[in-house]
């Protein structure tokens, strides 16, 4: 999509991403012109009333990337996913039989919008870097974790199951300090919530996005953590 085309703005506390009036009469004229799919005057006006199905898509997906705590990439994010939701929109318009007693919307988000979307979505994700699970978190050439700080250990006098507690007690609160995605994302690989730690493919499984995209979030909440565990001396070595 041309940046000239639309002007998308960010609203609301959920960080949602909405189009004016201007911006919607944009992407359509766009679509028209450039697709190869014939248009006709009621699928077009059907589509047009209906652009808030590919906004509300486009932002569901965004809730749940790794651009979601970046408003810049964010708003890049949704202009391409719009740009391959509103073919997909347009189509269902034409496809669409009223007489079958199914609401448009129903439709076109279950059978193209959710497709459309969902694969350029998908598309974004696999351009991030996957990462190891168990990437350093000291200085590159040690084999320590701060998972070690979490991770209990079958053989510990008292005096060290005090001090590892202890740890896991601070990294706790290191985790608490993270970016609610990178949070979310870390207590669940760790096990912090109470619940057996979960690999990356499974908590991208349960969040319905790609793997590569939790991969990313765990990237950049790794970082961060080292980065906050120099800070309060923490070193995973020890």
């Amino acid at each position: 999509m041309n940046d000239k085309n639309t002007n998308p703005k960010t609203t609301g506390k959920d960080n949602t991403i909405d189009m004016n009036e201007t911006d919607k009469t944009n992407i359509m004229n766009d679509n028209n012109e450039n697709s190869g799919v014939a248009r006709n005057a009621r699928a077009r006006e059907l589509a047009f009333k209906n652009l808030g199905l590919v906004r509300k898509e486009a932002n569901r997906r965004l809730a749940n990337s790794p651009v979601a705590g970046d408003a810049e990439l964010r708003e890049e994010w949704f202009k391409e996913l719009v740009q391959e939701g509103v073919p997909g929109l347009l189509r269902a318009a034409e496809m669409f039989d009223p007489s079958r007693g199914t609401a448009f919307s129903t439709y076109a988000l279950r059978g193209w919008v959710r497709k459309t979307v969902g694969e350029k979505f998908n598309e974004l994700c696999d351009t991030w870097n996957h990462v190891s699970l168990d990437a350093p978190a000291g200085a590159e050439d040690s084999d320590a974790t701060l998972w070690d700080l979490v991770a209990d250990e079958d053989a510990e006098t008292a005096a060290e199951a005090a001090d590892r507690a202890d740890r896991r007690s601070l990294v706790r609160e290191l985790v608490a300090l993270l970016p609610e995605r990178e949070r979310s994302v870390t207590t669940r690989h760790w096990g912090l919530d109470g619940l057996a730690p979960r690999t990356l493919a499974e908590i991208a499984e349960t969040d319905g996005v790609a793997v590569q995209c939790i991969g990313r979030v765990w990237k950049r909440a790794e970082k961060r953590l080292r980065r906050l565990a120099a800070e309060a001396g923490l070193d995973p070595a020890a």
